[in-house]
């Protein structure tokens, strides 16, 4: 498909329709985007605080204006002079794990075209930490001699995973996370379904978007901590929570070591409360090296890996950490 027509990018539509800055990112928002945004802008934050939503608000305001024509394509995703790149379906129609070469040279066709209707082309890349080697050097070409309308903005949870060559050639640009209350507010106001969003937000470490997701995925989260405490067939939960993205449940697994070093502690539990009725192993060394074992983990997670395999290595793993009876 070619970026310069106007028929809306796959996923894109979706996208932009709910591409307001959270109001905690809404001054940041303002403050960059129109004729001052720069030419290359990494912004890094965390995504459940809203930083994708970020990213493509700038962008919308950039190129709609006060352009009602321009704002009605920007909300039915199919504005001519934006591009979103983000991890797209392999062949098997699982969602990779990388953003790809191909869709990085998508973008140098998209840039080295004339703007259609703003005066200049944007292209955001969300998550720009998933772009593979071969992505990330090609991205550096463009950014390197970027053409005059061009304009990139880079969402990163993690941007030492990118070259520092790449980070080099951005204006890095810190978006900060909600206050709690703020947090609490917006998601009393706007997600009423949350019996209790102060506990919600507690439970997914003050992030709001990980409130909702862990609210949305609440029966998969109960398989999960079945799962690690051994009260669950490993096959068929497996096969259940090998449907979830896998940086989800190993960010679960995360939170589980981390709950069961605080209970080990006589601490409380931030994630899982059931994490404190685990019977203490009285070993902090193994939860340390476990914990380790997992950044590793995720690190493996962004390159193809075979989900179900590292998910059963993960709850074999997180079982040996209960003291033997």
């Amino acid at each position: 498909m070619s970026p310069a027509k106007t028929k809306a990018q796959p996923g894109a539509g979706e996208a932009v329709q709910r591409a307001r800055a959270l109001p905690w990112h809404e001054q940041l928002a303002g403050k960059l985007a129109g004729d001052c945004l720069p030419v290359a802008t990494m912004l890094v934050g965390r995504f459940a605080d809203g930083i994708e939503q970020l990213a493509l608000d700038i962008a919308c305001q950039s190129l709609a204006g006060t352009d009602s024509a321009a704002g009605q394509l920007l909300d039915a995703g199919s504005h001519p002079d934006l591009l979103i790149v983000r991890r797209q379906p392999s062949t098997t129609g699982k969602l990779r794990q990388e953003i790809v070469i191909d869709q990085v040279r998508e973008l140098v066709e998209f840039m080295q075209m004339t703007p259609r209707l703003a005066r200049i082309r944007i292209a955001v890349i969300a998550p720009a930490c998933r772009l593979n080697r071969s992505a990330a050097n090609s991205l550096l070409k463009i950014l390197e001699e970027p053409p005059a309308p061009g304009r990139f903005l880079l969402a990163a949870e993690q941007p030492e995973r990118l070259p520092a060559t790449v980070r080099s050639r951005t204006r890095i640009v810190a978006a900060t996370a909600p206050q709690k209350q703020q947090a609490i507010d917006w998601l009393k106001k706007n997600h009423p379904q949350l019996a209790n969003p102060q506990d919600a937000l507690t439970a997914a470490a003050g992030a709001p978007l990980a409130a909702l997701a862990m609210h949305e995925r609440a029966r998969e989260r109960t398989v999960f901590v079945k799962l690690v405490c051994g009260n669950a067939d490993l096959l068929a939960a497996g096969r259940e929570l090998a449907e979830l993205p896998i940086e989800i449940w190993l960010e679960w697994a995360q939170y589980w070591v981390s709950d069961l070093i605080a209970a080990s502690l006589k601490l409380q539990p931030r994630i899982f409360p059931e994490a404190g009725d685990v019977p203490r192993s009285g070993n902090l060394m193994r939860l340390l090296a476990a914990g380790r074992e997992l950044q590793e983990m995720r690190r493996l997670a962004q390159h193809p890996v075979n989900a179900r395999q590292m998910l059963e290595r993960v709850a074999i793993r997180l079982q040996q950490l209960q003291p033997r009876s």
